[in-house]
C-alpha cells in the first residue's frame, strides 16, 4: 500500500507560469549525449538479451 501512495504522490504538483518559464529558459537545443542509429541499436538489443 506505501507503494501505491508513493506512485501516486509523485504527480501530486502543479508548475506555475514562472516554473514553467524557468524550465523553457533551461532549453538549449544541445544534446548532451550522441549516439548514432547503429549504437542505440546495440544499447536496446543487449539490454534486451540480459533480461
Amino acid at each position: 500500500m506505501l507503494k501505491s501512495v508513493i506512485r501516486v504522490s509523485i504527480f501530486d504538483f502543479a508548475l506555475d507560469e514562472k516554473d514553467m518559464s524557468v524550465m523553457r529558459s533551461l532549453n538549449q537545443e544541445k544534446r548532451f549525449y550522441n549516439m548514432s542509429l547503429e549504437q542505440l541499436e546495440r544499447f536496446v538489443f543487449a539490454r534486451e538479451i540480459n533480461e
